[in-house]
């Protein structure tokens, strides 16, 4: 076992309150918002952008939507169920004091059909 398995993830949690914790999301509490993905033509998501009510951008924001989208495409193997195209979450978010997070939402509502 090496120092960092020892103490690695507890160091990076306090860097980013100590950096970021004015930007953390309040626990508990939902905040709405959305999410808008891209799948293009070879199978491939890409995140667009995402908006939640007076959550700023923060790193556990970020990482939330990130693990919440891409773990939800593998989950759905939605890669040959979804045409190309611009998708929208809306929904809301909720952070536990546990460090787990909550998206409930909407199915994803495709926006624009793109094909080149």
């Amino acid at each position: 076992m090496t120092l960092y398995d020892a103490f690695g993830e507890r160091k990076r949690r306090d860097v980013l309150k100590e950096t970021w914790g004015h930007l953390a999301p309040e626990l508990g509490r939902k905040y709405t918002g959305w999410i808008l993905v891209a799948h293009d033509c070879y199978g491939g998501w890409t995140i667009l952008d995402w908006e939640f009510e007076n959550v700023p951008s923060s790193p556990w924001i970020a990482e939330d939507i990130d693990d919440f989208t891409f773990g939800w495409f593998d989950l759905m193997d939605v890669d040959d169920d979804f045409p190309v195209g611009v998708y929208r979450y809306e929904g809301w978010y909720k952070k536990f004091k546990n460090g787990g997070y909550q998206f409930q939402a909407k199915p994803f509502v495709q926006q624009t059909i793109v094909n080149p």
